[in-house]
């Protein structure tokens, strides 16, 4: 497990970052995360206030989803 800065003093813990979400495509969960790290600065001020739904694959694309709303 990786522990890394969130910003505003708060850490995150993260884990199985080798794990392959895009079969087809190569990429990791850490590249994933790398993407939406610097895509942030611009994507989060449209997001802000807003309810968001995911559409989660937690075993990557090729297996079983489920929805998480916040």
């Amino acid at each position: 497990m990786k522990k890394i800065a969130a910003g505003a003093g708060r850490k995150l813990a993260l884990s199985n970052l080798e794990k392959d979400l895009y079969p087809a495509y190569g990429f990791t969960k850490a590249a994933i995360l790398d993407y939406y790290r610097r895509v942030a600065p611009f994507l989060l001020p449209h997001l802000k206030g807003r309810a968001l739904t995911l559409k989660r694959y937690p075993n990557g694309v090729d297996e079983a989803f489920f929805f998480e709303k916040r």
